[in-house]
């Protein structure tokens, strides 16, 4: 072989390893373009009944078999805000469990199957009605005590779900001035660990973009370093804005098949 044709080799065999190279780097930029993270909502957990709001106990522990048997890791959203601030790695196939109004019926049905699967969920509480009723919806479901919430600090982290339970967006600048200052002032006299994570009342935010950006200031001012609502699609990540995560809520009239759906195209 002559030092010709030697030379001609040695530079296909360089571009070669050079395409390889930069093919690998732009699957791998594509492939973290595409990175999401579904968050799912729920609300109570029964043994006995399903509703929109409601699923059943069975239901549930289908749906956590599935999401094991198909490599899906929960985080806590303490997590996600590490993960944001400082690029802390997730899981491969990253998920968040969540639930909002603290019933009593997440720590009977759902705290023993997440404990069952070794799972995280976050619980999102309205702490003025701490151990009391859901007075909200004028009704009577017990909701969690700081005791019983105290047991399942193992696997699950409790967040704020406002004070009141109130509309933000019904409600006046100064009146989600006021619920976001109490649900604070709350917090702090419990002395029990939130984490300083938050979920809006009804899953919405303000329509009007002022007032909108005014809550997410408020938040900030109180110590809350993320906050989610309801809008039924995955979150593109890295995320865009810490105070709009999205959540794909999940009812009791779901199939599995459903559920399925909604985790692997991340939309509701």
């Amino acid at each position: 072989m002559d030092a010709v044709t030697t030379l001609a080799l040695t530079l296909v065999a360089a571009s070669l390893a050079a395409f390889s190279l930069s093919s690998s780097w732009i699957k791998r930029v594509h492939s973290q373009s595409k990175a999401t993270l579904t968050v799912l909502m729920y609300h109570k957990i029964s043994d006995t009944t399903h509703d929109e709001l409601t699923l059943r106990q069975s239901d549930f522990a289908a749906q956590l078999r599935w999401l094991a048997d198909n490599g899906y890791v929960t985080i806590s959203f303490t997590e996600l805000v590490q993960h944001h601030a400082h690029r802390a790695n997730l899981p491969q196939k990253p998920i968040i469990i969540s639930f909002d109004d603290s019933y009593h019926n997440n720590f009977v049905f759902a705290y023993p199957l997440l404990k069952q699967f070794g799972f995280k969920a976050t619980i999102f509480v309205p702490v003025a009605y701490v151990g009391k009723t859901n007075v909200w919806d004028n009704g009577t479901e017990p909701l969690m005590s700081y005791d019983t919430m105290r047991q399942m600090t193992d696997v699950v982290e409790f967040g704020v779900h406002s004070h009141a339970h109130k509309d933000y967006r019904l409600l006046t600048a100064e009146e989600i001035a006021t619920d976001i200052a109490c649900a604070h002032a709350a917090v702090t006299e419990s002395g029990f660990p939130y984490s300083p994570v938050f979920a809006y009342p009804y899953g919405g935010v303000p329509k009007n973009p002022a007032l909108r950006q005014y809550v997410k200031t408020l938040l900030h001012q109180h110590g809350f370093l993320c906050a989610a609502r309801i809008k039924g699609t995955a979150n593109r990540l890295p995320l865009s804005d810490m105070y709009e995560i999205c959540r794909i809520g999940i009812s009791g009239y779901d199939t599995l098949t459903t559920f399925i759906s909604k985790v692997k195209n991340g939309k509701a």
